[in-house]
């Protein structure tokens, strides 16, 4: 029985190993193959040996710290079998990055463009118009198309109008295939927020949609002419001169500007002159066997204010000749000078120098003229003789005497004896007042009043006739009265221009001397009496 049992468990015993060997071998052949697969789709037979190891020994879940790395199989080391290593992928991480840098913002270019198709293609259907529609003030655009020639004028759109300006892309897709074969313009229209109207035309664009199969023709290698150009200045008064350098690029046949005030020039770099304000759009246009493109600018030309004249001089007033200096003092922008010295002459020099030779008072007047207006601005010279003049005086004096004559009568009295014997009384009055008023002009001889005087006499008999000695002190009969000479007026005033008006001025009267009287004339036929007048001229 022992023997029974040996035999039987000695079969067991040798296939055991075998099993296990096996087993070993094919989960060792499966290592093998994943290693060689690990980057590449695995095939059918690698999938069943997969399959087979992992109904042998399902793997474990990765843990979440070792995402995305394989899961290792457990292997029972045989010392007969080699040891497979898999490299180590070796990642090199940037300690630090370069700065983000953006780029500065720049202005907007001025590009209103066809740049395909171009002129002499075939096209058909749903075609891409490529181009530019760009400008700083940019408000839509649109494109037409139209008959090739177009006498009529006669433009439908090809689509409606877009609100987002393009530079060098899809302007839009024109749909033809509703359109009658033939040749047609097509219009590309920019709207500015000015409301300035932009147009660009490329010709000779045939369309064929009857061909039973239209085949596009090859853009032809001709380079598209680009228009580009400078201008010296872009703002200024009127009247304001620009010179305009073309700078277009391509093949160019012909160069068309147009100044946007009604002028055009077909000159390579023409000069032009604004001579009104107002905002001008300057607009280049260059065509060539590629097409045509233009460009545009703005001219800011703007309205200047007039001068304001003003001038002073280095003398007023002297004895003739007198010569002055006249020194301008305007201020703005003159162009041109007049002087008007009121003695026939005249001058067109900034700062003249005149002589003046005949006695007189004279008004100098001075105008300036500039882009802005003209203002004009005056002031006076006094010229006087060499000889002086005689004094004429014509004067009314009133004089006032009050004498005081006292009279002391010596009274000799011869007395016949009367009758009676008796003296006679008397009561003489030997006291006279007198007030003579005189008028006279220069020298006058005053003949003093003849004196009247009274006695009365009372007496009891015949009253002798008495014997007065008046004894006074008058004023000689032939007093001889020397008037003193009073100086004529000196006449002189200044002018001063009123802040804001440059058309009014303040004149002040600065003459010396008694003054009765004034009278002005302004020399453009109006006068005036007071004595420190403003005028408008």
């Amino acid at each position: 029985m022992d023997k029974h049992r040996m035999a039987t468990r000695q079969p067991a015993t040798r296939t055991a190993p075998r099993t296990r060997g096996l087993l070993i071998l094919t989960i060792l052949i499966a290592l093998v193959v994943s290693a060689c697969n690990l980057s590449g789709a695995p095939s059918e037979e690698q999938i069943a040996q997969t399959d087979t190891a992992l109904v042998t020994q399902p793997p474990t879940r990765t843990p979440a710290s070792t995402s995305g790395v394989p899961t290792t199989f457990p292997v029972t080391q045989i010392s007969s079998l080699p040891t497979f290593t898999f490299p180590t992928a070796i990642i090199a991480v940037p300690t630090s990055q370069p700065p983000i840098v953006f780029p500065s913002s720049t202005p907007l270019p001025v590009s209103i463009v066809i740049l395909s198709p171009v002129s002499g293609n075939v096209v058909a259907g749903n075609v891409q118009i490529l181009g530019s529609a760009i400008h700083p003030q940019f408000l839509q655009y649109q494109v037409e198309f139209g008959p090739d020639p177009n006498p009529g004028n006669l433009w439908f759109p090809a689509t409606s109008a877009v609100n987002k300006p393009v530079l060098n892309g899809l302007i839009v897709i024109w749909n033809n295939n509703a359109v009658q074969d033939s040749r047609y313009q097509l219009r590309l229209r920019v709207y500015l927020r000015d409301g300035t109207l932009l147009t660009t035309v490329i010709g000779n664009i045939a369309v064929q949609n009857r061909i039973n199969t239209p085949v596009p023709s090859a853009t032809p290698n001709i380079p598209h002419p680009i228009a580009a150009f400078t201008q010296d200045k872009a703002s200024g008064d009127v009247p304001l001169t620009v010179r305009f350098t073309n700078q277009s690029t391509g093949t160019i046949n012909s160069i068309a500007w147009n100044f946007g005030d009604g002028n055009s020039s077909s000159e390579v770099n023409p000069s032009h002159t604004f001579g009104s304000p107002g905002l001008y759009n300057v607009t280049l246009t260059v065509n060539g066997p590629g097409g045509s493109s233009n460009v545009s600018r703005q001219i800011n030309v703007t309205s200047p204010t007039a001068p304001v004249a003003g001038f002073t001089q280095d003398r007023t007033a002297g004895v003739a000749p007198v010569t002055v200096q006249f020194t301008d003092q305007s201020s703005g922008n003159v162009t041109s000078y007049l002087w008007n010295f009121s003695d026939g002459s005249t001058s067109a020099e900034r700062n003249p120098v005149h002589t003046f030779s005949t006695p007189g008072t004279y008004n100098i007047f001075l105008t300036v003229t500039g882009p802005g207006g003209s203002s004009s601005v005056t002031r006076q010279i006094t010229v006087n003789s060499a000889i002086p003049p005689t004094a004429t005086a014509s004067s009314t004096f009133t004089p006032t005497f009050t004498p005081t004559n006292t009279f002391t009568p010596t009274a000799t009295t011869t007395v016949i004896p009367p009758l009676d014997t008796s003296t006679p009384t008397f009561t003489p009055s030997p006291t006279l007042t007198f007030t003579p008023t005189e008028t006279y002009t220069n020298t006058t001889t005053v003949i003093p009043p003849t004196a009247t005087f009274t006695d009365t006499a009372t007496t009891t008999a015949v009253p002798p006739t008495p014997t007065f000695t008046d004894t006074a002190t008058e004023i000689p009969p032939s007093a001889t009265i020397t008037p003193t000479e009073i100086p004529a007026p000196q006449a002189f005033f200044a002018a001063n221009g009123v802040p804001n008006d440059s058309l009014s001025i303040q004149f002040t009267n600065q003459s010396s001397g008694q003054l009765t009287a004034f009278a002005w004339n302004f020399g453009d036929g109006t006068t005036s009496a007071e004595q420190s007048p403003l005028h408008t001229f």
